[in-house]
């Protein structure tokens, strides 16, 4: 077998505790709260002790509103903030981590199914298959969501997680259910069909599939698995080899198991390859 054994991606080191959302503490809430509070006592004092005078309502007026004003600007800045936030540690390695800053976006977003989106995506890469199908469909059923997201992003979502949990007919269904634009030419059914093949015992069909998408059309946050399972299904066929293809996503087995480990949370044949077993390949005609 023709298995590059260099790692995945290096991850960068875990961010510092201290940038956690419920440790840092919040200094823009400190400063408007600070002065609405002092232009409230300041409107209110002027009304009580010059009550002919407009003058508190003035400073009411002038001051304490465009303060709830920008307060609000603020605070949806922040909301914005922390999910962009959240995306980079997901992106990064880190979704433990990405999980509270994505979780500050989804009640307070105009547009919450992308916050959505990226929990469920956290929540399958630490093997919650449950909690990650709950955003999933929580990120669909969102009011004015992206056409991307609902009708390509989610549903590729939706089939491998369901492929994941062994369920191959449900994720065949959201399979057929994606829609691929005109305009790109990304493979987002690569990972959920890969999977799908590989549960099923089609190891050799696994690996053309594999090779059949050029490595520019599968989704970066894709790329890492695809390199497992290309590792995991060349390493089922046995004697029986398929010679690579070019500018295919290459076979991977990682160095540390447990960096994939949330593949394999209900697929006892690969937790067994991530833990280093030689697992023997099947019998003919599985």
């Amino acid at each position: 077998m023709t298995t590059p054994t260099t790692p995945s991606l290096r991850l960068p080191h875990p961010p510092d505790s201290s940038e956690s959302p419920n440790r840092a503490f919040d200094w823009p809430k400190l400063i408007i709260g600070s002065l609405a509070v002092a232009h409230l006592g300041t409107s209110l004092y002027l009304m009580a002790s010059q009550p002919e005078s407009p003058l508190g309502y003035v400073v009411w007026m002038g001051f304490f509103l465009p303060i709830l004003l920008v307060a609000g600007i603020v605070e949806a800045w922040r909301s914005f903030d922390e999910v962009g936030h959240g995306w980079k540690l997901l992106e990064e390695g880190f979704p433990e981590q990405a999980v509270p800053y994505l979780e500050k976006g989804t009640p307070r977003r105009r547009r919450p199914a992308w916050s959505h989106y990226g929990l469920a995506l956290a929540w399958m890469r630490q093997g919650d298959y449950g909690r990650a199908l709950a955003h999933a469909h929580e990120s669909r059923q969102q009011p004015r969501n992206d056409p991307t997201l609902r009708l390509v992003t989610v549903p590729a979502l939706l089939a491998t997680l369901h492929a994941l949990r062994g369920e191959l007919e449900v994720a065949s269904t959201w399979v057929e259910t994606l829609y691929q634009p005109a305009f790109s030419r990304t493979d987002h059914a690569l990972l959920a069909q890969t999977v799908m093949l590989c549960r099923a015992g089609k190891y050799e069909e696994a690996v053309r599939r594999i090779q059949d998408a050029p490595e520019q059309h599968v989704p970066e946050m894709d790329v890492g698995a695809v390199r497992v399972l290309h590792a995991f299904a060349r390493g089922r066929l046995g004697q029986r080899q398929v010679p690579l293809r070019p500018g295919c996503v290459l076979p991977v087995k990682p160095a540390r198991g447990a960096e994939y480990a949330w593949l394999a949370r209900e697929w006892p044949e690969l937790a067994a390859f991530l833990g280093g077993e030689s697992a023997p390949a099947p019998a003919s005609g599985a």
